[in-house]
């Protein structure tokens, strides 16, 4: 992504939506094995994997890979402010726009 378009991800609800749903599976939970390839978590991005007498990696270091630095309420506040403002703006849509009258 160029960087002159990063801002992009704020006014998006799938970064809010996904970033939830990261931190409801990863926060709290149990190590991940460094070496289990069924987990679709490849090991070499972590630094306590690369290190000689460790093979699991911590939830809590998933949560950092992937930047997920807020808390749960945090993700969902944007989602019910879009909620929100679309059915405000969708009610005054419907009850200002007129119609055209048809002869």
């Amino acid at each position: 992504l160029p960087p002159w378009l990063t801002w992009i991800k704020y006014i998006s609800f799938l970064n809010y939506t996904f970033n939830c749903l990261l931190y409801l599976e990863f926060h709290n939970s149990a190590p991940f094995s460094c070496a289990a390839p069924s987990n679709n978590i490849s090991g070499s991005h972590f630094t306590t994997c690369l290190q000689s007498n460790s093979t699991m990696i911590p939830s809590e270091d998933i949560l950092k890979y992937y930047n997920i630095d807020w808390e749960y309420w945090q993700y969902l506040m944007p989602l019910f402010i879009y909620i929100v403002v679309f059915r405000i703006a969708g009610y005054l849509v419907l009850r200002f726009i007129q119609k055209p009258h048809l002869h």
